[in-house]
């Protein structure tokens, strides 16, 4: 530019105004300490009471959009009123003279500058798009755009013009009024913009070294237009459309503001995306003048120019886009369980057999939980249950509540695992109604007798197609159907060993994982099921004793424990307790056995497993009730959570092949299980081809594995064992804590960090050393006080 083209610019309008007034250092600093201090009274004021109503460090996320959005933006209209407030008092000039220094508010130049910049942000990111440069997904929610879009045409302009009267107004006018030359004004303020914006969240997500460059030329294209046009409606309307378009058409998922847009851009090439936002820089001034004299555009051309053509050139692909796969509103409720869940549910469609895909069809049920955030991310949580047997959306209920920091910014996709549920549930009501609540333990025969006519009378299906691995390929269906790209898994007992089957079937699909209670590849159920269970038992009579309270009530607790199983193995005893039902009175014969599974099925809960050293001193004293009541209750709940179909399908299938045929060697409190599975399995179909699946790779997922220390069925080492096919992993073992922990203590964090960070790095597990299990009970009013 021309040495008098800039002397022109200096001593024009815009800059004569400002020199009216008297602009004397500290009366600037004052000016600016005056509007910042009015913009944090503001916003403490407007964020205080909404805290209390969603009280969370993530606030502008869990509160409603509109109200989020006016928490965010209102307080610029403190900017507005103390720079009003300055000016005359502290520079002795008026307002106007930084509003309007050419007399009248040119909208023309308004409406033209934000349509041009909207149709050139637009275009940006289609380029993007195409290129492959940026990754867009489609996530409009009419229950969260119009609210949002009400709220934002009312906050946004209070907030782009606020900061444009600090930056290209005020901060402009202090610098020019005592500049002779152009650089002062025009890049000191857009220094500042740049460095106030760089604690912004999309800063991490681009990177400072891209993020910082795209702020310093936003302000000097700002500026620039505001000395050219010797005003600032030019950057208004720039401003103004450039966060329209943010929080409306797409916008960064990581973003200083709340967003309602119709596209989240999950990643971006920075380098691409600053040398873009560069070319529409240019652009933008090549037309912006030449479109401001030629054309008279009303307020309501251009608003429409801006709301129909703002839209990158990406196919939209909601999550539910599957036309086989509709979900409806459901309440989610669970047996025997208080809780309900409102969720989205539905009913996939896939072949019995895989290889069949013209055959018998079955329905799997699906629920999705969804995310409470306004911004929600786009890789979901699938659950998926233990037994085999358990239903997902039953067995989780009660802990989705102590995940909600997980579960409020991501989807929660609960899919009952075939067999199980609603989705063609193998039930064996016959095996049920015969089996008896705690008496004699049946006999083998019995066994293969009841599980004959379960499979052949019973069974509504084919238990040969019933595996893990068919089981995670309907996962894989459900994820395609639902829409989604890469998941997040959370396995818990047998869940481990489908995560597990699912991560070495479909790796690329997998984000991150968290097994807890591992089942480790090349691991069968049963294999150490005496082993374990002893160990965990000794571990919690090693840990009375380490207890004075504990000590000192039961000082002979494991004398007690043989003395007991002795004595029952010569004479097994009869008790009443009352029906956990009904509340009948029920007799139960006690034998050395029985007793035994009562004992280990206790231990799986960490918080029951506190009643154990009471209830074997009592039983050892001659009284069986509070032992036998106890194990009714564990027994009744797990009965109403596991189909024995499906339980002895999968093991049948993939496990009770693989256990020695001599049963488990070695003396232990529990009996041999081995013998009664068998009986079992001779009425399933063989099924050896459920056995010769791959050997299990080597996969960089970052994985969260969880273990309790007397855990009776999955201890530590399964979690060590696994931990050789997974390199990007953290093992965190929770002392004394007994079998499913993952909502326990601060583990809930712990898979909180996996999800958000999808690493392990870094990750400090040291809490799990301060979660404890509940202290021993030593009598039936509690632990000692």
């Amino acid at each position: 530019m021309q040495p008098e083209a800039i002397h022109r610019l200096l001593k024009g309008p815009f800059f004569e105004a400002a020199r009216t007034g008297n602009h004397r250092w500290w009366r600037v600093i004052l000016t600016l300490v005056f509007v910042f201090a009015s913009l944090t009274v503001a916003t403490a004021l407007l964020v205080t009471p909404l805290l209390m109503v969603y009280p969370s460090t993530d606030l502008l996320n869990r509160a409603p959009l509109p109200l989020a959005l006016t928490a965010a933006l209102a307080p610029f209209g403190a900017a507005w009123l103390a720079l009003g407030y300055a000016l005359p008092v502290f520079h002795r000039r008026p307002f106007r003279s930084l509003l309007l220094p050419g007399g009248a508010f040119r909208w023309r130049l308004f409406f033209v500058s934000g349509g041009l910049w909207a149709l050139l942000a637009a275009a940006v990111d289609g380029v993007q798009a195409m290129l492959g440069a940026g990754d867009y997904r489609w996530s409009f929610e009419a229950r969260h755009f119009w609210p949002y879009l009400g709220a934002a045409l009312v906050w946004m302009p209070v907030q782009t013009s606020a900061e444009e009267l600090i930056f290209r107004g005020y901060l402009t006018q202090v610098f020019g009024a005592r500049a002779r030359r152009i650089g002062w004004p025009l890049l000191a303020p857009a220094l500042i913009f740049a460095l106030l914006h760089l604690p912004n969240p999309e800063v991490s997500a681009l990177g400072w070294w891209s993020a910082l460059p795209q702020y310093f030329l936003m302000g000097v294209l700002l500026g620039w237009v505001t000395l050219n046009s010797q005003g600032l409606e030019m950057a208004f309307g720039l401003h103004l459309a450039n966060n329209l378009y943010t929080g409306l058409v797409a916008g960064l998922r990581d973003s200083a503001l709340p967003s309602a847009s119709l596209f989240i851009i999950e990643e971006l090439n920075p380098m691409v995306n600053l040398v873009l936002i560069g070319i529409a820089g240019v652009v933008y001034l090549l037309l912006a003048g030449r479109l401001a004299r030629r054309f008279r555009w009303t307020a309501a051309a251009a608003l429409l120019l801006v709301l129909t053509a703002c839209a990158p050139t990406v196919t939209p692909a909601p999550p539910e886009n599957g036309s086989s796969l509709r979900l409806e509103d459901c309440l989610l409720s669970a047996p025997g369980q208080p809780v309900q869940v409102v969720a989205r549910c539905g009913q996939l469609e896939v072949p019995e057999n895989p290889a069949d895909p013209n055959g018998r069809t079955i329905r799997l049920n699906v629920a999705v939980v969804k995310a409470q955030s306004s911004n929600p991310a786009p890789d979901p949580l699938f659950m998926l249950a233990g037994g085999p047997g358990q239903a997902a959306s039953e067995a989780f209920l009660p802990m989705l509540p102590l995940l909600e920091r997980v579960t409020f910014k991501r989807d929660v996709v609960l899919v009952d695992q075939r067999g199980t549920g609603k989705s063609n549930p193998l039930h064996c009501e016959s095996a049920v109604e015969s089996e008896p609540l705690g008496g004699r333990l049946p006999y083998a025969d019995e066994v293969y007798r009841q599980m004959t006519h379960c499979v052949q009378e019973e069974l509504r299906g084919d238990p040969r197609f019933y595996t893990t691995e068919i089981a995670m390929q309907d996962l894989e269906a459900v994820r395609k159907a639902l829409g989604y790209g890469q998941v997040n898994l959370l396995g818990v007992s047998y869940g481990t060993r489908a995560a597990l089957t699912y991560m070495r079937l479909y790796p690329q699909n997998v984000r991150t994982a968290i097994l807890d209670g591992v089942v480790p590849p090349g691991w069968a159920i049963g294999q150490s099921l005496r082993r374990d269970a002893q160990r965990a038992l000794d571990l919690i009579f090693t840990r009375c004793a380490g207890d004075p309270a504990c000590r000192e009530a039961f000082p002979n607790l494991s004398e007690e424990w043989k003395q007991l199983l002795q004595r029952l193995r010569q004479t097994p005893a009869e008790v009443s307790v009352p029906h956990p039902t009904t509340g009948e009175a029920t007799a139960i014969s006690l034998s050395a056995e029985t007793v035994g599974m009562m004992v280990r099925l206790i231990s799986y809960s960490s918080d029951y497993a506190a009643l154990l050293p009471w209830l074997i001193h009592t039983a050892a004293q001659g009284d069986l009730q509070p032992l036998a009541a106890q194990y009714l209750l564990a027994l009744k709940g797990n009965d109403t959570l596991i189909e024995e179909g499906l339980f002895f399908a999968v093991l049948c299938s993939e496990d009770v092949p693989l256990l020695p045929p001599e049963g488990e060697p070695g003396e232990y409190f529990f009996y041999d299980v081995s013998e009664t599975w068998r009986a079992a399995c001779r009425a399933y179909p063989s099924n050896p081809q459920a056995r010769a699946g791959e050997a299990f790779p080597v996969l960089k997922i970052p994985t969260l594995l969880i273990s309790g220390e007397a855990d009776p069925v999955t201890p530590p080492e399964n979690a060590e064992a696994a931990r050789q096919y997974l390199p990007d992993s953290l093992h965190v073992v929770l002392p004394g804590m007994g079998h499913g922990n993952f909502y326990v203590g601060c583990v809930p964090g712990l898979v909180r960090q996996l999800i958000e960070k999808a690493s392990v790095e870094g990750m400090d597990s040291g809490c799990v050393a301060r979660t404890t299990p509940l202290p021993f009970f030593i009598s039936s009013l509690g632990p000692q006080p």
